[in-house]
């Protein structure tokens, strides 16, 4: 990434850590060697279904392409334990839940079921900052929920029963 485009996207960075401290919350940032030299935080302000602390990753990545820009705001987060021996049924309630997603996917990334979005910015525009926070707000819920889907299907559960079933509140 050029100098220009890691300045802008820790700018951007700045923007989304004023707008998590606004929920209350904290984000610490990765050094470039832990992100890829991609500009990323950690938001440490939420927590799983079963009382967990639970770590929002949030990336910033510019493109150009020609006279072409736009900024990604990625965040992810990982569902529970490794899938284990699980993989191939949380891969199928990953391929079923994507089908209806409204905000973000679920994927296997590196041995866990995670859950992820990506927002695109206009580079020329500040981060709308109510926006992003009902983003981070709507995707935790949902991220919730899915968490506990997924512990149905790790405990032997159908993945289709597992959608099926009422969630806790």
């Amino acid at each position: 990434m050029d100098r220009e485009s890691l300045e802008y996207s820790s700018g951007v960075l700045d923007e989304i850590e004023a707008a998590v401290t606004q929920l209350g919350g904290q984000m610490v940032r990765l050094e470039p060697e832990q992100s890829g030299g991609i500009p990323t935080g950690v938001i440490g302000t939420f927590h799983s279904p079963d009382g967990q602390p639970w770590n929002v990753v949030c990336s910033v990545l510019p493109t150009h392409y020609g006279e072409l820009s736009t900024t990604f705001i990625q965040i992810h987060v990982q569902l529970g334990d490794p899938v284990g021996e699980k993989a191939a049924a949380l891969s199928e309630l990953a391929a079923l839940c994507n089908a209806g997603f409204l905000l973000g996917s679920l994927i296997i990334l590196e041995g866990y079921l995670c859950m992820k979005y990506v927002m695109a910015l206009d580079p020329n525009e500040p981060l709308p900052t109510e926006h992003f926070q009902s983003v981070l707000a709507v995707f935790v819920r949902q991220a919730g929920a899915f968490a506990q889907i997924a512990d149905r299907v790790r405990g032997g559960m159908d993945p289709h029963r597992a959608m099926a079933e009422p969630l806790k509140s």
